[in-house]
């Protein structure tokens, strides 16, 4: 069965035109099958020989630091690749090269990510510095400290001090392009809101922030409001700690 022509697995004939004898087709395909399996199993992402080498290594060192490594090591291949392709004019080498570079460094990305959100506390990125807006106030209020560019997204409280609402970045956008500006807070904030303790670790926040649409979650301790995250601060968290340069600088 394997003997698809006289020569075995090898194609027959002149070999620039090769595809011209139907008799190739087979021994062509098998060659072509080889080749994109070796090529697969390179140590790089996103083939699978990078999986594979992620794996090896994280038998001792841990899927973060094992995903480091792997993502290093598939990246100086993809920049050999890169060199190499320049070098003999074939930029499909080079683009591969390139799509493997970024590649790697988007694998480190998404598992630092899912470690980082893991290990990571609310209070780590809690921000006590906060602007309370009354429910009575007029939205004017609101789009004056939102123009200033400090705030984007407040907590709403009643004359008690106790919290009512959130009001969002959209919603005083919304009431300036209405020129609702003698409007009641009261009458654009949303109700709807969350309240998460010090302890919460990221991963459960980013998906709060993600599955209700919040932009900004009051923190308790104690029964007390102590300070709030928004989506802002964890995204330039996030962000800061998981650039395409981080499996470089990370240790």
């Amino acid at each position: 069965m394997l003997l698809f022509t006289k020569n075995g697995l090898l194609p027959t004939g002149d070999p620039a035109r090769v595809f011209n004898d139907v008799r190739n087709f087979l021994p062509a395909l098998f060659i072509l099958n080889t080749v994109l399996i070796i090529f697969n199993l390179i140590p790089a992402f996103p083939m699978d020989g990078g999986r594979i080498f992620r794996s090896l290594l994280s038998m001792r060192l841990g899927r973060e630091k094992a995903t480091r490594i792997a993502s290093m090591f598939g990246q100086i291949i993809a920049v050999i690749f890169l060199i190499w392709g320049v070098y003999r004019g074939d930029f499909i080498l080079s683009f591969i090269g390139v799509f493997v570079f970024f590649s790697a460094a988007n694998e480190f990305r998404m598992v630092r990510a899912d470690h980082l959100l893991t290990r990571t506390r609310v209070q780590d990125i809690l921000r006590t510095n906060y602007t309370r807006i009354y429910a009575q106030d007029p939205m004017q209020k609101a789009i004056d400290i939102l123009g200033q560019g400090s705030e984007s997204d407040f907590i709403v409280v009643n004359q008690w001090h106790q919290m009512v609402g959130v009001l969002h970045e959209e919603f005083i956008r919304e009431a300036e392009k209405k020129k609702d500006t003698e409007v009641h807070v009261r009458e654009y904030m949303s109700p709807n809101f969350e309240a998460v303790p010090l302890n919460l670790d990221l991963k459960h926040l980013f998906h709060l922030f993600q599955t209700n649409g919040y932009s900004i979650i009051p923190v308790f301790s104690i029964g007390n409001m102590i300070g709030v995250v928004d989506r802002k601060t964890l995204n330039d968290y996030i962000r800061n700690n998981t650039s395409i340069w981080q499996n470089w600088r990370t240790r």
